[in-house]
């Protein structure tokens, strides 16, 4: 087994830390988790190794090294799910999720299921066109109440009524349809689902803080009416004093020698990722400076011979418009 440390902390530290966080409802939290000792006695148990478990995969660095995880580590039998939405982004992260499938499954044949891929509609396509702009579909009243009185511009908090901020709490309710699947059609209880959300995604996404983490659990219980369900984001668990930021996960998924540069982060779908103009890709290069390990990843702006490809282009098309023009006249 590969040698590696897992960054942890004390439970009272763990909870002190979440106080401070802005989008956590402590009470909120120590209500569904008494009642999930209250059903079933515990809040969160590791399942043994070769235990089935759901992993919601998405082609980046957070989940990949987090399925490199649980295979070296726990020895847990994955089954990856991935949500593809109907975008160009999705269909880079599509293919960085199919490369990884084919990767641990060649290298934990018995423990890693190739990927399933559902198709979604989230967030709805018919409104999404017109919320990507948000200052054309804000209501000129919505704009007014979100204005900063202090410095005149938008509050901070006005991104976070974006649909897209609400994903990671809908997307659990896929893997139980998954989980349906695999025990109607070959026998396989699955009933732990792990995600890949980090300590930091929560600061700024109410949709992925510890409390809608329990919260979604909760909803699994309730709509299934059984309480053995697991959901969990490995990075966030407490009762393992687990806190893992980004660096931690590039950290673990070096030493376990997972080819990094291959995962997706950026919001483009360019021939590569731009590395330096959308927020994952400088969060992306950043967090790798913070562990101190090489970036192999191939970004859009160090290729050097981009510039000169594009001018070739720009020559060859100018070229073949002169040609057509001359052959135009000459038939006339």
């Amino acid at each position: 087994m590969t040698s590696f440390i897992i960054p942890k902390i004390s439970r009272s530290e763990y909870m002190k830390r979440l106080r401070k966080r802005p989008f956590e409802n402590m009470k909120t939290i120590q209500a569904v988790e008494s009642l999930l000792i209250n059903k079933r006695g515990y809040i969160f148990k590791m399942p043994p190794p070769g235990t089935p478990i759901i992993l919601l995969v998405s082609g980046g660095l957070d989940s990949t090294s987090l399925w490199g995880l649980l295979l070296e580590k726990y020895g847990l039998h994955v089954y990856p799910l991935f949500l593809y939405r109907d975008n160009h982004r999705s269909k880079k992260e599509h293919t960085a999720a199919k490369f990884f499938s084919i990767y641990f499954h060649k290298r934990y044949p018995t423990l890693s299921e190739k990927v399933y891929t559902f198709s979604t509609r989230l967030s709805p396509p018919e409104i999404m066109r017109a919320l990507k702009n948000p200052l054309r579909y804000y209501h000129p009243q919505r704009l007014l109440d979100q204005i900063n009185t202090k410095n005149g511009s938008l509050a901070n908090n006005m991104p976070n009524c974006h649909p897209q901020r609400v994903l990671p709490y809908l997307h659990v309710f896929y893997c139980l349809v998954y989980s349906q699947y695999l025990l109607e059609h070959f026998n396989i209880r699955a009933k732990t689902i792990f995600t890949a959300i980090l300590v930091g995604d929560g600061l700024f996404v109410p949709g992925q803080t510890f409390t809608s983490l329990q919260t979604a659990l909760l909803s699994i219980c309730s709509v299934t009416a059984e309480y053995d369900w697991q959901y969990c984001s490995l990075p966030l668990e407490r009762e393992l004093g687990y806190w893992m930021e980004k660096k931690d996960l590039i950290i673990i998924g070096h030493a376990l020698g997972i080819p990094l540069e291959k995962t997706w982060s950026c919001y483009k779908a360019g021939r590569y990722q731009c590395g330096n103009e959308c927020l994952t890709c400088h969060s992306r290069r950043l967090e790798f400076r913070r562990a101190h390990i090489k970036d192999k990843t191939q970004y859009a702006f160090n290729q050097p011979n981009r510039r000169i490809i594009l001018l070739l282009q720009r020559l060859l098309d100018k070229a073949l418009h002169l040609v057509y023009a001359t052959l135009k006249g000459g038939r006339a």
